[in-house]
């Protein structure tokens, strides 16, 4: 018997050292690259949206991805993300009415975008970075809608967005009561920050940090060269941060 344990042992340590390598290997086989893949759209373009379409899909299809950031607060998304798993459209239509994406009938080109999204590519999982609107009525709806005991990070992650809302609410109310433009930059400022920071809280917790982002084309190269604040524009902080996994694109100068 300590003569079989002998022979046993070497062979079983080579063994769970096989098992251990080829675990390993398959993890770095399965395991992406982390992109960050940002286009910037002029908000309720017919062309732009039918391009952000096309571009999903090849990512969806080609590469497998399935994370799609957007400009908007991160309880939008949550709606999107359950309308996603609906039979109608009545959450969409909830959001088209009280959430305003653009003005006017440029919301359409929107809702046809989001619906092929649904039909063609459903297993897309969407995120906002944005900071809350005006109107908190949306924030509140979606509030009633999470479980209190189960869904406690993301309670706490939308009503600090909403906050933010709130706080930019009031620059808003102090840049009217005295129009200084140290106060209007202050605005623009907050708001890029924000974006920043919540892009970076979503992506950081993603298993699969391969997404692509839909934003205002000022957030992304700023092509107009406009200048609102002293901030950076958002990707240019997070290629600060992140580095060359981050790429970005204008809709409108590609072909």
């Amino acid at each position: 018997m300590k003569i079989l344990r002998k022979i046993l042992k070497p062979c079983l340590i080579f063994a769970m050292i096989i098992a251990i390598s080829a675990c390993q290997n398959n993890s770095a086989e399965t395991e992406k690259p982390s992109k960050i893949y940002l286009y910037g759209e002029e908000h309720g373009s017919k062309e732009d949206t039918e391009k952000e379409f096309a571009l999903w899909k090849d990512y969806y299809d080609k590469e497998g991805m399935r994370n799609l950031f957007l400009e908007v607060p991160n309880f939008v998304a949550g709606y999107l993300n359950r309308w996603m798993d609906e039979d109608d459209d009545q959450i969409l239509e909830i959001l088209r009415d009280q959430y305003k994406y653009a003005q006017g009938n440029k919301l359409k080109h929107y809702g046809t975008l989001l619906r092929r999204i649904k039909k063609e590519c459903p297993e897309t999982v969407f995120y906002g970075t944005d900071i809350s609107e005006f109107n908190d009525s949306l924030g509140l709806g979606y509030l009633k809608l999470l479980d209190k005991n189960k869904d406690k990070t993301e309670i706490d992650r939308v009503k600090e967005v909403m906050d933010q809302g709130d706080r930019r609410d009031a620059y808003i109310k102090e840049y009217k009561e005295n129009q200084e433009d140290t106060h209007l930059a202050r605005i623009a400022d907050y708001r890029e920050q924000m974006l920043v920071e919540n892009f970076i809280y979503e992506f950081d917790n993603l298993e699969d940090k391969r997404i692509m982002g839909i934003y205002g084309a000022y957030h992304v190269a700023n092509p107009e060269n406009l200048q609102f604040g002293e901030a950076e524009i958002m990707a240019d902080q997070l290629k600060s941060h992140y580095g060359d996994i981050v790429s970005t694109n204008i809709l409108a100068e590609m072909e």
